[in-house]
């Protein structure tokens, strides 16, 4: 006998999720990315010095999503603090740790949104 025949309450939502949950990751992961190049590419220039880091368990390629928490420095305004994620290569690590001062862009339309220039 067949697990199909005697467990499709089962088999069912297995598939539903197998395929769902890779589909909702690689959305954020995607819309992350396009945020990120967004404001790379239209960003107001400052500087950042990293307070604290952590792994937020995703990694693509071998390397680690990375969470930062930085106090922010724009040019001719007051220093704030705001978070940001980025995919940091292995090789980029020993750079961005805390006390590090780092180059960011920040969005001119929300300043909390910044990107990390490496």
């Amino acid at each position: 006998m067949s697990v199909f025949t005697w467990m499709p309450w089962y088999f069912v939502p297995m598939m539903v999720l197998g395929l769902a949950i890779p589909i909702v990751v690689l959305t954020r992961l995607l819309r992350g990315s396009a945020e990120r190049s967004r404001i790379l590419s239209r960003g107001l220039p400052g500087q950042a010095s990293i307070v604290n880091i952590w792994e937020t368990g995703v990694r693509v390629n071998d390397s680690p999503q990375v969470g930062f928490q930085l106090h922010v420095y724009p040019q001719g305004g007051q220093p704030y603090a705001a978070q940001t994620t980025m995919i940091v290569s292995q090789l980029a690590i020993p750079r961005i740790q805390p006390g590090s001062t780092v180059q960011v862009m920040i969005d001119p339309a929300d300043p909390s949104k910044v990107a990390i220039v490496l």
